[in-house]
């Protein structure tokens, strides 16, 4: 049974106490816990629905009404409101801090820009991982990469007249060196507090095929898959490429001169490696997922576990095989090759569960301490 409400009453110049039974289980609510816990669990309701703070801000007043608040009910969720903002949003079942967040473009300290792909939980980078990317990375950490991604045209003969600027796409890199940038990118975010949950990575195979279109691939491994989707390429469908598409093999670049290689009447103004989106991104606003430079993924390519599985062709395929969305190539994961660079991608899974705490468990007594 609800207990009585006292309320004043002015009778004449005084003012008495009248117990009052509360009119509603809301009233009993309000007066035995005061307006500002009773709007508090109206606002951090709405937030549980999945309602974001600020919406649950602006609605709450009108619940309170609606529940037969007073007008008081409105200042207090304003202050309520400012409280649930400094706490973590983790705390009633959102995701918290900075950094990306799912669905939404996002930019990083280096000027990297992601976007979301649908069907996965990472943002893809726009663009292959720059130069300047890679040059922050070696010189905050003294990382030795070797000489091949300052002058590729200097360490290999067949790349000579090979320079690149800032903003091309960093070559000559392994697959453990791709990885030690993602490591520390991570590192390097969240200790300048753009990255509070997450981390940097090379995409996985599967995630790679979705932010390049393609529909769902048959098989279990990068092997399994390869080929299998024909005459669907990054551009879209049928050869040979429109003008823009990107970095390929085209005419006047002479590739292989004992085995001419070129997109007949294709131009694209590169010999080698173009800058980053210079030609047309796909439906996602994702560059150069189509030519340039090969990219490193995650997987390895195949059961054996030798090769790392590569994606997307380069500045010199030009055969029709080679430039399909669904060509799986593979590469052992300590080379470094002048066409061979990669993408990196940051992962916006939902907000971890907080660890349960487990007590500590006693430790026996030991004779004689």
């Amino acid at each position: 049974m609800s207990a009585p409400v006292t309320r004043w009453l002015q009778v004449g110049h005084h003012w008495r106490r009248v117990p009052e039974q509360p009119r509603s289980a809301t009233h009993a609510m309000k007066y035995s816990f005061g307006v500002p816990a009773c709007l508090g669990a109206i606002q951090v309701s709405l937030v549980l629905f999945g309602i974001p703070a600020l919406k649950a801000f602006l609605v709450a007043p009108l619940v309170a009404r609606r529940l037969g608040l007073s007008r008081l009910a409105e200042a207090a969720v304003f202050v309520i409101h400012c409280c649930l903002l400094a706490l973590p949003l983790g705390a009633v079942g959102q995701a918290s801090g900075p950094g990306p967040r799912p669905g939404v473009p996002w930019e990083n300290s280096l000027g990297m820009k992601f976007v979301p792909v649908p069907g996965t939980n990472v943002l893809f980078c726009i663009w292959e991982t720059r130069v300047q990317d890679f040059e922050a990375f070696v010189t905050a950490t003294g990382y030795n990469a070797g000489q091949g991604w300052r002058d590729p045209g200097a360490v290999q003969s067949y790349a000579a007249g090979f320079t690149q600027t800032p903003l091309h796409p960093v070559v000559n890199v392994s697959w453990h060196d791709a990885v030690a940038f993602c490591r520390w990118l991570t590192e390097k975010e969240q200790a300048a507090g753009k990255l509070s949950t997450g981390e940097f990575r090379l995409p996985t195979d599967a995630e790679w095929s979705l932010a390049v279109g393609l529909p769902p691939e048959s098989g279990a491994t990068p092997e399994d898959k390869n080929g299998k989707i024909p005459n669907v390429y990054p551009w879209g469908t049928g050869y040979p490429p429109p003008e823009g598409s990107g970095n390929y093999s085209s005419e006047g670049d002479g590739w292989y001169a004992n085995r001419p290689v070129k997109i007949d009447g294709y131009t694209d103004g590169a010999r080698f490696t173009a800058k980053v989106g210079s030609y047309t991104a796909n439906r996602l606003g994702i560059y150069d997922l189509g030519g340039n430079v090969w990219e490193w993924c995650g997987d390895w390519f195949n059961a054996d576990r030798t090769d790392r599985a590569i994606r997307g062709a380069s500045f010199n395929q030009s055969v029709p095989g080679f430039l399909l969305s669904s060509l799986h190539g593979r590469k052992p994961p300590g080379v470094r090759e002048y066409n061979l660079g990669f993408r990196c991608v940051v992962t916006v899974g939902a907000f971890p569960p907080p660890t349960p705490r487990v007590p500590a468990r006693r430790q026996p007594d030991v004779p004689g301490k």
